[in-house]
């Protein structure tokens, strides 16, 4: 889903169970227009890092969507009631999603590897792998801390 000027917010859509996740929600309103059109159900928020690009409409979607659960890595995320670390793992319907610490672009960046168990397919949140050409942002972001992982 388009937004703001030169960004993006992703729908995650269990086929199963029509639950979904916003990823990255900036745009509250937006996703949740595309949610409906689709014909599924926003059940979590899932924020890849603090920005406000990526996480600056969490707490108006937790507005719209009272009790709804924002999974992130990093204290300065808004509206976050579920602080993540590596190997964090969850379920959205019955998708099973594993955290991964990846503090390249921001120093609480998380990636989220989400797998269908069903027909064992995996999707992956890319939001965060751009860190590979942000050269300026990587190196201050502790470069070795990178390279752990």
């Amino acid at each position: 889903v388009a937004a703001l000027e030169d960004n993006y917010m992703y729908l995650l859509i269990d086929e199963n169970t029509k639950q979904a996740a916003a990823v990255d929600p900036v745009e509250p309103e937006k996703v949740i227009a595309a949610a409906k059109e689709e014909g599924v159900e926003i059940r979590t928020v899932l924020t890849t890092h603090h920005h406000f690009d990526h996480s600056g409409g969490n707490e108006k979607i937790a507005q719209l969507i009272p009790g709804i659960p924002v999974y992130g890595g990093d204290k300065r995320i808004g509206a976050m009631t579920n602080e993540v670390t590596h190997d964090t793992e969850f379920k959205i319907g019955s998708l099973a999603v594993r955290c991964l610490f990846t503090p390249c672009h921001t120093s609480g960046h998380i990636c989220y590897h989400v797998v269908d168990k069903e027909d064992d397919s995996s999707a992956f949140s890319l939001v965060t792998l751009f860190f590979l050409v942000d050269a300026e942002n990587f190196l201050r972001a502790l470069p070795v801390k990178c390279m752990k992982l």
